[in-house]
């Protein structure tokens, strides 16, 4: 199996593992919120305990694995995964948190998780500030140069070898 491919099964089992183990997680909360704590004197219907549970553990798995893998898809995944648990278990408490004060860690929350995707899906972003005339990376036009000069030098050896074997065949 190629490494490229080797690399992707392996990301697709950390993701499948990520994802049972925040169904887990969101399981167990459902079961401590029904029974050992009893939801429903916390305020929490129990099928909305399940989707906090589910989509807070979601979201930190998926973002835990992005950020080991640097995957930009991975990290959104997660993102929206705690914005989601975040905005369930906030308007859920509304009796205690004012729903301004909700709506603003939404808005700070929203922009920071596309911030971070855009940053690592961005690379052009992070190399501008290393193409500086001391920086010794080669621009763009200079990396095409090299690149047409070594194919013209391949197709020059190339002919040079078909003459080489025209003038055997000659004499």
């Amino acid at each position: 199996m190629r490494e490229s491919t080797k690399a992707a099964v392996m990301a697709t089992r950390i993701k499948i593992t990520a994802f049972i183990v925040s169904l887990m997680l969101a399981f167990a909360t459902f079961m401590i919120c029904r029974f050992a704590v009893g939801g429903e004197k916390l305020g929490f219907a129990p099928i909305l305990t399940l989707f906090i549970g589910f989509f807070l553990s979601f979201g930190l798995f998926f973002v835990i694995i992005a950020i080991v893998t640097r995957s930009a898809l991975t990290f959104l995944a997660g993102g929206i995964g705690l914005f989601i648990g975040t905005a369930f278990l906030m308007f859920s408490m509304i009796a205690v948190i004012p729903w301004f004060v909700t709506v603003i860690v939404l808005l700070i929350m929203a922009p920071g998780i596309f911030g971070v995707v855009y940053m690592m899906k961005a690379p052009v972003l992070a190399l501008e500030f290393d193409n500086g005339p001391d920086s010794g990376r080669k621009t763009y036009a200079e990396r095409k140069a090299e690149k047409e000069q070594a194919q013209k030098l391949a197709e020059a050896q190339k002919e040079a070898e078909k003459a080489e074997i025209k003038g055997e065949e000659n004499e």
